[in-house]
């Protein structure tokens, strides 16, 4: 493999900045993880944004060696972002991060002790057995955690009324009988 990204559609076009770049961590943690379990690190970065209007802007850094750590990264892709983001002025809709240049990372442990590529394989290996018997979401980063608390607040509950579409009952719209229909708005006529 060379390259691994994620390109996400975000479900409504996102006019907050910080909120991308709280997303953008949140994905940056996600796929540095995969990385390392994969036992790969990486040479280059791209952060690529689409805005609402489907104009795309972009920014990329090639590091002097290749980086398997969220520290490493992270500081590089927020700046990345910041760059791509300047002068921009419209929503987001969606948001690219990829690593290339893939090469491998050794995470076995070496007979002279302990390197960064060995505590952060034990770190992946412990969080895979955390996920396995906890789920998914078990463990997450500061910025997965921040992620979930702000779409946890911004959720919309399902509507109320049963005339509404079907979203807003997940067994389908309510059936009504005609002529119990006819009645009540006979009813509703008389009041």
């Amino acid at each position: 493999r060379t390259t691994i990204s994620s390109s996400t559609t975000l479900p409504v076009d996102e006019p907050d900045y910080d909120a991308g770049l709280i997303f953008l961590l949140s994905e940056a943690a996600r796929l540095t993880g995969q990385l390392r379990r994969e036992g790969l690190q990486a040479r280059e970065l791209f952060v690529s944004i689409r805005f609402s209007d489907f104009e795309r802007t972009g920014s990329q850094h090639r590091f002097q060696h290749p980086q398997f750590r969220n520290s490493v990264i992270n500081e590089v892709m927020e700046r990345l972002y910041w760059e791509a983001m300047r002068g921009a002025h419209k929503a987001i809709r969606q948001i690219c991060l990829g690593f290339s240049s893939l090469q491998r990372l050794d995470t076995q442990p070496t007979l002279w002790g302990s390197t960064d590529a060995e505590r952060w394989g034990a770190i992946d290996d412990a969080l895979q057995l955390l996920e396995r018997r906890y789920g998914k979401n078990a463990i997450m980063t500061g910025a997965q955690f921040a992620l979930k608390k702000r779409n946890d607040f911004f959720k919309v509950s399902p509507a109320k009324c049963p005339f509404g579409p079907r979203e807003a009952n997940p067994s389908g719209p309510i059936k009504l009988d005609p002529q119990k229909a006819k009645r009540y708005i006979k009813n509703l006529a008389k009041r």
